[in-house]
């Protein structure tokens, strides 16, 4: 087996994981807009949670494969975890961005400060979850001082040039977001919501950038018009696919039997 075969194969198991759960929720929600059956209600329940235990794994070990073993002999118990704290914070980012898009075109029109609200503190606690990992992990590799262990900030350092970058990175990942949306009307504000959002993006990609690129020998100047061209093919690709995905069903779940739960609260101005 090659290696380019060997790379395919990886980069395709866990997103068919993810693909056919996302597919099956789907379909239980189409049907439930037609028929109204509660019992759609419950398999997406069920299929949430196995869908929990089953990308805890998968992107643990994709992050681990992928990212962490660029650097020989470097090990950390939080690695995983520490990914899914990026994963969330940037999904929230682009919801947010997504749900405020969709306010102001009157597709969503039902929303209200309420729901951002929501989002804003979604996003800043993923935000300071990320942050407590980052330092937790820093913090037992600076204080033991392994050379297996410290080889990744060392190594991080050299490729890019010092330490900027990697302080950078916690100032745009947690430190400049959380003094954004530390205030609650900012959290309310879909201009506010929307910059910061766009913020923890740029950082994921950051930090992101920092995993890979210091390891495999590459510099910033080196890599950034691939990496460009890269977020900006595979963002067009997204937001296309989303864009048809989102036009051929109702972004309200009509057939839910448990909307009029929330619908009064909305029409309300709650």
């Amino acid at each position: 087996m090659t290696t380019a075969s060997i790379a395919e194969r990886r980069s395709e198991e866990p997103a068919d994981v993810e693909t056919v759960f996302a597919a099956l929720l789907r379909r239980n929600s189409l049907r439930q807009d037609a028929d109204g059956d509660v019992r759609h209600t419950a398999r997406n329940v069920a299929l949430s949670a196995a869908f929990l235990v089953v990308f805890l794994f998968t992107f643990s070990m994709a992050s681990i494969d992928w990212l962490m073993s660029l650097t020989e002999h470097w090990v950390s118990s939080i690695f995983g975890l520490y990914n899914i704290a990026g994963l969330l914070s940037g999904s929230v980012a682009i919801m947010a961005v997504a749900v405020v898009w969709l306010r102001n075109s009157g597709r969503l029109a039902a929303t209200n400060g309420d729901d951002l609200h929501d989002l804003g503190k979604l996003l800043f606690s993923f935000v300071t979850l990320w942050a407590y990992l980052w330092f937790s992990q820093y913090l037992l590799i600076w204080y033991t001082n392994f050379p297996e262990e410290t080889s990744f900030y060392l190594t991080t350092q050299a490729g890019t040039g010092g330490s900027l970058l990697l302080w950078a990175n916690v100032a745009v990942n947690w430190l400049v977001p959380f003094f954004l949306l530390l205030p609650r009307d900012a959290k309310r504000s879909s201009t506010m919501l929307v910059r910061t959002s766009l913020l923890v993006l740029a950082g994921r990609w950051l930090d992101t950038h920092l995993m890979v690129v210091p390891a495999v020998g590459s510099g910033l100047a080196a890599t950034m018009a691939l990496e460009v061209a890269a977020m900006v093919g595979l963002g067009a690709a997204f937001v296309l696919l989303a864009a048809r995905l989102l036009a051929g069903a109702s972004l309200v779940p009509k057939g839910d039997p448990y909307l009029v739960e929330v619908i009064p609260a909305v029409d309300a101005g709650h």
